[in-house]
């Protein structure tokens, strides 16, 4: 099998992840091997960075919270 690339590759942080595998399993249970299907896929194209767990300053500026580690990890990417 030829190896296929990409002139770009998306970036995305362990805790979107986690936070759509909650979803799903919260609001659609029937639909989970669908997600993972979604996501086998989807990460081959993309690069999963890990969410810091110590604030930074910058974060401050962001008025929700459970968004803030968001900004962490893109910092941290």
């Amino acid at each position: 099998m030829k190896a296929v690339t990409y002139p770009n590759k998306g970036i995305i942080c362990d805790q979107n992840i986690e936070e759509l595998r909650r979803i799903f399993n919260r609001k659609f249970p029937q639909k989970i091997s669908l997600l993972e299907h979604f996501l086998s896929i989807a990460l081959l194209a993309m690069e999963v960075v890990p969410t810091p767990i110590e604030e930074t300053e910058e974060e401050n500026y962001i008025r929700d919270v459970a968004d803030r580690p968001i900004l962490r990890a893109a910092l941290n990417a």
